[in-house]
């Protein structure tokens, strides 16, 4: 129902035939993978198994910078969209609230492409690095010299409920995290006390975030540190694995 591409005389037909469809996969499959526990509540609970989407652990990753030597850079990898808050990011660096030094790293392709001549022409776009679309080892490794970095995905029902991978890069890669005040989001930065929630709309407010860290190196460090001792803990595929691995099992060996 949140797609805005879709005709609106079509979404609530596109939405029924999707629940159909949910409704039938789950009483005519043998097993079903869910990667959040939102949408294993639309399955038979004797048929779903949680895997979450979360990123593997890289031998690298044990090699990455103390947070307070990497360049003061707030980073975003992923697709750029209205939704996803293209435009707040590129506006926050024009807020006065900005601090002074930092720019901001973008990797990730923009939908739909015009987007990027808007982007391009935005207050703020000349303390923009935006580096396109690259390999998913290259974002890995952008992510390890950034300060901050930022999920502010616009408020949908899609969103609310989402659990975006690169929430769990961030983490990997050791920087605080700055999100959309979402509940479950909140929840997790708050019971991880790994990052800032904001108001995903007011990029000023995103910025006051980015000034928070630039000005309190005591607080950026425990929320680094934070972040990585929870990946490396269980936010991590190490710990998901498993659980995928036994079903397939369950579904290949023969039943006794």
């Amino acid at each position: 129902m949140d797609k805005h591409y879709l005709p609106s005389w079509a979404r609530p037909l596109v939405a029924w035939f999707a629940k159909l469809l949910v409704f039938f996969a789950g009483r005519t499959s043998d097993a079903i993978i869910a990667a959040t526990e939102t949408i294993a509540e639309s399955f038979p609970r004797t048929k779903v198994t949680i895997v979450h989407n979360y990123p593997r652990l890289r031998l690298t990753d044990s090699e990455i910078p103390g947070i307070l030597d990497r360049p003061f850079e707030a980073v975003y990898v992923g697709g750029m969209s209205i939704a996803r808050g293209a435009r707040e990011m590129i506006s926050m660096c024009s807020s006065s609230n900005f601090p002074t030094g930092w720019r901001l790293r973008v990797a990730g392709s923009t939908s739909p492409a015009s987007l990027l001549d808007e982007l391009s022409a935005t207050p703020g776009w000349e303390k923009v690095d935006y580096i396109g679309q690259v390999s998913p080892s290259d974002a890995r490794d952008m992510l390890q010299r950034g300060r901050v970095g930022l999920i502010l995905f616009q408020r949908s029902r899609a969103h609310l409920d989402s659990l975006p991978t690169k929430m769990f890069e961030y983490l990997a890669a050791g920087i605080p995290i700055i999100a959309s005040d979402f509940p479950r989001w909140r929840d997790i930065i708050e019971r991880l006390d790994c990052g800032i929630v904001v108001d995903e709309t007011d990029p000023d407010a995103v910025a006051r975030a980015v000034a928070t860290y630039n000005q309190d190196p005591i607080l950026l460090q425990r929320h680094s540190a934070n972040a990585r001792a929870a990946s490396a803990g269980v936010l991590n595929w190490n710990h998901e694995e498993p659980a995928l691995l036994e079903l397939y099992r369950s579904l290949v060996l023969p039943r006794r």
